[in-house]
């Protein structure tokens, strides 16, 4: 079963782990969180207490795990990352979180968030890549997504999600989308995609991924509350305190 009924509360655990000495090791190595100036990007955002659960949605999600990627596609306002923030919470499956944002611009800054999200739950998972990002100044977004990729394959037998949240904040950034869309395309089978947005990403990767049938999606009309939905989420609200 892909599910588990535990609630998997890494935001407390990264916390706890990043402030026990302001830094972490990989591969020996001190790890200050200088370099992620932003943990909260990193971080699974908590759950409302008054969501409705869309078991429906999680269910299709939870039998999409074996393709290469899905798209949760949306205007804003359609729960799109409390429903990610939902399945990440119930796939028995470690999943790496990043919030994309408005300022983002640098591929180096994005991979190596995603670098240190791995190696928040494998410790022993990026020592070569996080090397590279504290030995080099100009670091070539090519090599760095190889080495990630590389490390991926080498240093994880166990299935991986990465959910990627707000990738409209991608469009139009043309290293950024290079970066992201090589991260897609390269990783091993044992890694999977989440994105949401309020667009279609404009990644050149998803184009061949659908040709080979390796890209489910999800749009407003799948993300529409049922009357029944509708209904547990007004009651929800009216009982709250």
């Amino acid at each position: 079963m892909w599910y588990r009924s535990e609630r998997k509360d890494f935001s407390n655990n990264c916390y706890k782990f990043l402030l026990r000495s302001r830094g972490f090791h990989a591969g020996g190595k001190m790890v200050s969180t200088s370099d992620l100036p932003f943990i909260t990007k990193v971080l699974i955002p908590r759950s409302r207490d008054y969501n409705v659960r869309r078991h429906r949605l999680l269910g299709s999600m939870t039998g999409r795990v074996d393709k290469k990627v899905q798209v949760v596609c949306a205007p804003a306002g359609y729960g799109k990352t409390a429903l990610l923030v939902d399945f990440a919470d119930t796939i028995a499956l470690q999943v790496c979180w990043y919030s994309f944002s408005p300022e983002d611009h640098d591929p180096v800054s994005f991979l190596r968030y995603c670098v240190h999200s791995v190696h928040a739950r494998y410790p022993e998972f990026g020592a070569d890549c996080i090397s590279l990002l504290r030995g080099s100044v100009n670091l070539d977004q090519h090599s760095l997504v190889g080495m990630l990729t590389t490390e991926l394959h080498s240093d994880l037998s166990d299935r991986l999600i990465f959910m990627f949240d707000d990738v409209h904040w991608v469009d139009g950034k043309r290293e950024l989308e290079e970066a992201l869309s090589l991260l897609i395309e390269r990783s091993p089978p044992n890694v999977h995609f989440i994105l949401g947005s309020r667009t279609r990403p404009a990644l050149t990767c998803l184009a061949k991924l659908a040709a080979g049938d390796e890209l489910d999606s999800m749009d407003a009309d799948d993300l529409r509350f049922s009357t029944k939905e509708t209904t547990q989420l007004l009651t929800r609200l009216w009982e709250r305190p």
